[in-house]
């Protein structure tokens, strides 16, 4: 939990009324923690350090005369006497004493006294602690006209102190401050009308609010705001470069010690995606650390991918994992994910697939992480760390599926297509993978470039088969990239054109499929597409042959014998025709935030 705190000077004013309700504001500067989802936590301490009071002689004259006037009964000078011991002005400071001054006049009727007597009561600040009495004391205050009051009787009111939840009650109470220009009522009845914890849902009253506040420099209001103008809430339309221009504020807010941590992960967004402005990989790193090393678990898990992908710094897994674990101390389901993903892999830790399901399970369990629920989906599909069961892994899958994930959508077309935890149906399977396919998922879209090339579940088209290929072999995929090569060399859906043919034989071939490799020394052994080369379809032949490809193996023999015999150009082989592998269950984006 990122704990914000904002600083002012302490300004000397005059009279104790003046006076008390500077020292109010000042701890009142403490008064909202928010948690990584924006939501505020139950403030356990409103105490701040006051600054050190430059008018301090003069104060141990004001003690003087206060005692003097509060021992015959006078509110106003028990008010004062009570903020003396309290802050030490001419006095030792005593908690007790203070409380003791403050329940003195609040009894009667002193309003900053009845606010101040309550932040005792709820802090146990020199009196035992008693939250129904605080509330009471809060109202009163309230009820004349404090402010300060006004928007803690709202917090008791949301949180249930001294008394039942009652939101409406809090929506009032934090407008009746707002309204005067309370910071902090101001941030918070934007809260509950962006959460619908107020009368109702309304994005744009939550706006006018969170408005008021940020131009007030509240930090946490200043982010809020510019997440409505990335999103476009409570506007017409989103405005990115605005929404960068708040989340600046809030990253770089003087307020706040180190900066506003929501803010600064915020704009490390901003940097990697090019959100309001340019992308810059290096800025986003810097803002992920800043934001990071004040704990903020959304900071330390994109800092621990940066370390994963070498975004805007030297990659480096054993890192990555380190800030994986910073973020997952805090529950953050995503970086548990990711951290599963490590163990998987033996990325920055030992291979350790067991480790890496018991990550999935947590991150699945969230509810709401659809990567880790993919990943867990995967772990019953292979039988890690659990029995194997489709029908789980179908579950999960589905439950990753709905929730957007195109990696889950299409292991989920996959259970339609292979009839794993479901009834066979190719229609549905072509319908998970299109969506997949759509986001750009390059596994998704070999696999709907399948079923177009097959007719599996749609009309068979050659050139819609190429067209899917040729998106997912661009990036990256060896299977995608190996079909391409098929279709280039026979012509289906495009131009026969055996160079272009063996350029994407080669693409896959070195990222080491074995169907590529095979076919890649085929090319080499007749000259297709390039240069007739035996002993460069030999190294071909045995990459494939190291992966245990039958074909390759006996190529491999007859190649030997050819080279050794010197058999005269235009001596042909029989082709070896690699069967089409059963398409793999891909796990969670690697490249995915």
């Amino acid at each position: 939990m990122a704990f914000l705190f904002r600083r002012n000077s302490f300004k000397m004013c005059h009279g104790p009324q003046a006076v008390l309700e500077s020292v109010v504001a000042v701890k009142e500067e403490n008064a909202l923690a928010v948690k990584d989802e924006g939501e505020p936590a139950i403030l356990e301490d409103l105490k701040e350090e006051i600054p050190p009071d430059p008018y301090a002689a003069a104060r141990d004259l004001e003690a003087a005369h206060y005692m003097r006037r509060a021992e015959k009964g006078e509110a106003e000078a028990q008010n004062g006497l009570a903020l003396c011991y309290q802050n030490g002005w001419g006095v030792d400071v005593d908690l007790r004493k203070a409380a003791n001054w403050f329940r003195k006049a609040a009894e009667q009727g002193h309003p900053y006294s009845e606010n101040a007597l309550a932040i005792c009561l709820e802090n146990g600040a020199g009196v035992e602690k008693n939250l129904v009495e605080a509330r009471e004391w809060y109202f009163k205050s309230a009820n004349q006209g404090n402010m300060y009051a006004q928007y803690h009787s709202a917090r008791c009111c949301e949180f249930g102190w001294g008394a039942e939840v009652n939101m409406q009650d809090a929506t009032y109470w934090y407008r009746r401050a707002g309204v005067r220009g309370h910071v902090y009522a101001q941030y918070n009845l934007g809260r509950l009308y962006f959460f619908g914890l107020a009368d109702e849902l309304d994005a744009a009253e939550a706006v006018r609010w969170f408005r008021q506040a940020a131009e007030q420099d509240h930090s946490t209001a200043q982010d809020a705001l510019g997440e409505c103008y990335e999103k476009g809430l409570g506007m017409e339309d989103p405005d990115q470069e605005e929404a960068r221009k708040w989340y600046k504020l809030s990253a770089e807010n003087p307020n706040v010690d180190e900066g506003n941590p929501k803010g600064q992960n915020h704009l490390g967004l901003c940097h990697q995606y090019g959100i309001g402005g340019a992308t810059d990989p290096y800025l986003a790193e810097y803002w992920f650390r800043k934001s990071a090393v004040q704990g903020f678990s959304d900071a330390q898990n994109n800092l621990g991918m940066c370390y994963h992908y070498g975004f805007g710094l030297a990659q480096n897994f054993h890192f990555a994992v380190e800030w994986y674990n910073k973020a997952v101390a805090q529950q953050h389901a995503h970086a548990q994910s990711n951290l599963g993903e490590c163990y998987e892999n033996g990325w920055g830790v030992e291979k350790d697939v067991e480790t890496a399901a018991q990550w999935y399970r947590l991150a699945a369990e969230k509810g709401e992480n659809h990567h880790g629920q993919n990943n867990w989906g995967r772990c019953y599909l292979e039988g890690w760390g659990v029995a194997k069961n489709n029908n789980l892994a179908e579950y999960w899958f589905r439950k990753s599926a709905t929730q957007g994930n195109s990696y889950g959508q299409n292991n989920l077309g996959q259970c339609y297509e292979l009839g794993r935890g479901v009834e066979h149906d190719l229609e549905e399977a072509f319908r998970w993978y299109q969506l997949s396919a759509d986001q750009g998922n390059p596994f998704g879209q070999d696999n709907l470039a399948r079923c177009y090339e097959s007719g599996l579940g749609v009309a068979q088209s050659d050139n819609a088969a190429f067209d899917w290929y040729q998106k997912a072999g661009d990036k990256g995929n060896d299977h995608a990239q190996n079909s391409m090569g098929r279709l280039c060399k026979a012509g289906i859906g495009c131009h026969k054109d055996l160079k272009e043919a063996a350029l994407w034989f080669n693409r896959a071939a070195t990222r080491g499929n074995v169907y590529a490799q095979m076919n890649m020394g085929n090319c080499f052994r007749d000259g297709e597409g390039v240069e007739k080369n035996l002993e460069r379809a030999k190294e071909f032949y045995q990459k494939a042959a190291e992966q245990e490809h039958a074909g390759a193996k006996l190529e491999l023999v007859r190649i030997q014998k050819a080279i050794f015999a010197k058999i005269p150009t235009g001596v042909s082989f029989p082709e070896v025709v690699p069967k089409i592998p059963e398409p793999p269950v891909v796990k969670t984006a690697k490249n995915e935030w």
